[in-house]
């Protein structure tokens, strides 16, 4: 490759690296400012940081193979090499930095990284076919390393942040708002209630007004949207004001059915809970209960992950119209607001579809496991719809389909860490501003269950029997997730042995197992998770349905897993 493409990166790229950084500080809060030197960043700083990384290796890739024809030998080395370099010139200069800094070579590293597996995906796409397929998403371990590495970076240097974040940044945009409603019809909550006094309750003992479902409702949805607003807000100046309103307007409506839906559980559960009289019954009440603040994890999870996956929607619009430059002015509303709806069927119409009974503990499990299961599918999806969108009367052009497919992809492997990564934290929050700010919910949610379920829901200040027992020990915790992980390989081997109507005792399958756990804990060892015993079946299944989809039969998967073919691995790791 000739100095053409090393100048295109160096003058049109690399100001980009210095806008993004210090826009990211600029924008900042004195508190985030705060929990960012504690090493402790929000969910907000996080999720603004993963995404600042993002865009950054989608500018320089799609700058990159604008400019690059060929990649041979050397000269792809010096080009990748050259780009390092700028790299950790331009963070040294904006942090202040003097000599080495292990964290900005680190990110330097990652960055780079991705951005020649993009380019070369998208090459062999090209030589592949006239139509590229090919999808890269960012690995999940990937983007928390960076994320990892870029707040080490933040917190080095504390002095030169200090000059750039000196005061509240002011936010431009309406936030969620819910007023409550008195006179709302409460017929559901009177339905509700009858039915649980009639089944538990002795015909006497009064329904106070503190079960009510409609008010449990309205604190729910104040809670809920409190913590939409810190996801939204910070990254919503990238939206178009017609984007963000439609995109506030939708949330406003699905906040108001999620909350009913939390409340109405909360109240059944309370009601299940009082007939059981007190927190020593049996192990199968206690069971019950936990079971019960599962649902209402869950369905809080489902519905930020679904709205998630709706603002990726909105951002892959918004910025693959100034990829294109493509002039949204001249399209109706109408025209806008169908594509959006369109675009978010094809990730929602694949998971809605599995959701066959919200009753149960594991609907964002099954969320999460169709989402990350469908991708490539999902990926092809949206790039066809948006090239027909932004090119439907005019001939193929590869340059703009590898642009859009790009974007998504990026776009994609951002949703899969945010779900993978953070939507837990988010509810998490929202359970602990319910316990700790609205006494009417606090009420409702058995103690039994916060000890059971410990930091895995809800934070251990929540409950003072949980904050006073001691903290687990990590190497017991890093061994039992161990076991866990290795008991559900075990069942997908084992699954996969007997549809192929093989016996176990034929081949070598303690050895596929034991190859399996070594390639997966080395991605995951580092992820906070906890397989409970109801969802050990689900996760075994849903990997199995996911190995014979990528290899067509039990059969060849049990061939595949024996020759230890590494994309069977990688389909195993992007399931767990």
């Amino acid at each position: 490759m000739d100095e053409t493409g090393e100048t295109r990166i160096e003058e049109a790229k690399m100001p980009d690296v210095r806008t993004a950084f210090e826009g990211f500080v600029k924008n900042l809060t004195l508190e985030q400012h705060r929990l960012l030197i504690l090493g402790e960043p929000d969910e907000s700083t996080r999720l603004r940081l993963a995404k600042m990384c993002i865009d950054l290796i989608l500018g320089l890739s799609n700058c990159l193979i604008k400019a690059v024809k060929d990649f041979e030998g050397q000269t792809e080395h010096q080009i990748f090499s050259k780009m390092g370099s700028m790299f950790i010139q331009i963070f040294s200069e904006l942090m202040d930095v003097k000599g080495r800094c292990v964290s900005v070579e680190e990110l330097t590293t990652l960055i780079v990284r991705e951005v020649r597996d993009i380019i070369n995906c998208a090459l062999h796409s090209l030589e592949d076919s006239e139509e590229p397929v090919k999808s890269r998403i960012t690995p999940l371990k990937r983007i928390n390393a960076m994320v990892k590495h870029a707040i080490e970076i933040l917190k080095g240097f504390v002095a030169k942040i200090n000059i750039f974040c000196t005061s509240l940044p002011n936010r431009k945009r309406a936030k969620l708002n819910f007023t409550e409603n008195v006179e709302e019809d409460m017929k559901e909550d009177v339905k509700i209630k009858d039915r649980f006094q009639k089944q538990h309750e002795p015909p006497s003992s009064p329904v106070g007004s503190e079960t009510s479902i409609t008010a449990v409702s309205q604190a729910v949805q104040k809670v809920i949207g409190q913590e939409l607003n810190q996801i939204l807000e910070p990254i919503s100046d990238e939206l178009s004001g017609s984007d963000y309103s439609s995109l506030q307007s939708e949330s406003s409506g699905e906040i108001s059915i999620v909350s009913d839906d939390v409340a109405k559980l909360i109240v059944e559960e309370s009601f299940r809970f009082k007939q059981c009289g007190s927190a020593s019954q049996s192990s199968e009440i206690r069971e019950s209960c936990i079971m019960g603040i599962n649902r209402v994890v869950s369905k809080i999870k489902t519905f930020f992950a679904k709205t998630f996956a709706k603002l990726t929607i909105h951002f892959m619009w918004a910025h693959l119209r100034t990829d294109l430059k493509h002039d949204s002015k001249r399209e109706s509303e109408e025209s806008i607001r169908s594509l959006l709806k369109r675009a978010n069927s094809i990730i929602l119409s694949e998971t809605d579809a599995n959701d066959e009974d919200d009753r149960y503990a594991c609907v964002f499990l099954r969320f999460n496991t169709v989402f990350c299961g469908k991708i490539p599918k999902i990926t092809r999806g949206l790039t066809d719809l948006f090239y027909s969108h932004f090119r439907h009367d005019a001939p193929m052009d590869v340059t703009a389909y590898t642009t859009i497919k790009n974007r998504v992809c990026c776009y994609l492997g951002l949703t899969n860490w945010w779900l993978n990564s953070e939507v837990s934290k988010v509810s998490e929050n929202v359970i602990l501003l319910l316990m700790e700010t609205r006494p009417i919910v606090k009420t409702m949610l058995p103690k039994v269950v916060l000890e059971e379920t410990g930091p895995s829901v809800v934070s251990h200040s929540v409950c003072e029997e949980a904050q006073a027992k001691p903290q687990q020990d990590s190497k017991w915790q890093t061994q039992k997730r161990k076991t866990q992980l290795r008991v559900v390989l075990e069942m997908v081997v084992t699954q996969t042995y007997t549809k192929a109507k093989v016996s176990r005792g034929m081949g070598k399958s303690e050895a596929i197992i034991d190859h399996l756990l070594q390639k997966t804990w080395a991605e995951l060892k580092g992820i906070d998770f906890d397989i409970r015993g109801s969802t050990f079946e689900l996760f075994g299944k849903a990997i199995f349905r996911n190995v014979c989809e990528k290899s067509g039969t039990p059969a060849h998967a049990l061939m595949l897993l024996q020759l230890r073919d590494p994309q069977i691995e990688e389909c195993i790791i992007s399931i767990v």
